[in-house]
């Protein structure tokens, strides 16, 4: 059996990256420009650059400085993860995470999950796992493009199939 771990995104329509360099990000993967402020999403890790955790930053327009930072919990059961899109929806942003099994890629499960968070502080509203539908067995799902509608593909952990696509209509 030989399995490999595919992670790859790009969903939501956003405004293209803004300059984002000052921020305490080990991995940077997007900044962008939502209604009212600068949404940055990325992974903080250990000195190592190891067991990598979802990271939020919220920059309101008006004010010009960062509003708040946050570094975002994921389940016990997951060794790492990233932050890698974010959308805004009136007073709530939308910050979509891709976490991982295992520390050997070879061996982890790619799983998304959907946090809610409060503009004005930051706040988790909800933590939600995107459920890929249709799949009985382990798989590694990645998306591609969507709004609150994740959409991507998935594989069987245990194939080397180029992956079936999914959508999930996310209820918030």
């Amino acid at each position: 059996m030989k399995a490999r771990y595919v992670a790859m995104a790009m969903i939501l329509a956003v405004t293209p990256i803004i300059d984002a360099s000052a921020l305490p990000i080990s991995s940077l993967y997007l900044s962008i420009r939502v209604q009212g402020g600068i949404c940055s999403v990325g992974a903080v890790g250990d000195e190592d650059g190891l067991n990598r955790r979802p990271y939020a930053e919220w920059t309101d327009a008006l004010g010009g400085g960062v509003s708040w930072s946050k570094e975002l919990d994921i389940p016990e059961r997951f060794y790492e993860g990233r932050a890698t899109h974010c959308l805004r929806e009136r007073d709530w942003l939308f910050v979509l995470l891709q976490l991982d099994t295992h520390s050997q890629r070879s061996m982890a499960q790619g799983v998304l999950r959907l946090v809610k968070l409060r503009v004005a502080d930051g706040f988790v509203e909800s933590d939600t796992e995107v459920l890929v539908p249709r799949v009985g067995t382990r798989y590694s799902a990645w998306v591609e493009e969507g709004r609150i509608v994740v959409g991507g593909k998935y594989r069987h952990l245990d194939t080397d199939e180029e992956g079936t696509s999914f959508s999930v209509m996310l209820e918030m």
